[in-house]
């Protein structure tokens, strides 16, 4: 079971996701992204734990956090020159 504190912190992130997703109409962040570079780190994680859960590798991603995701069209596979 994971501590409540990450869930947060998670939820957190999410929600700064979708407000960022509403202003831009996107769900590609830059991976540079001055105005809230933690958030595109966070975006750029998701992916990489989706790939490790992909490999069979432990992972941070609940089958809850990808529908979330899904649900809001997240970007998994990224282009490089859109990152």
């Amino acid at each position: 079971r994971r501590k409540p504190s990450l869930d947060a912190k998670w939820n957190k992130f999410y929600e700064a996701f979708l407000k960022y997703k509403e202003e831009t109409g996107s769900c590609l962040i830059p991976k540079v992204f001055e105005e809230n570079q933690p958030l595109s780190s966070w975006a750029f994680t998701q992916r990489h734990q989706m790939k490790r859960r992909k490999d069979g590798k432990h992972n941070l991603l609940t089958d809850e956090r990808i529908k979330k995701l899904n649900d809001i069209g997240f970007e998994w596979h990224a282009k490089k020159n859109k990152e």
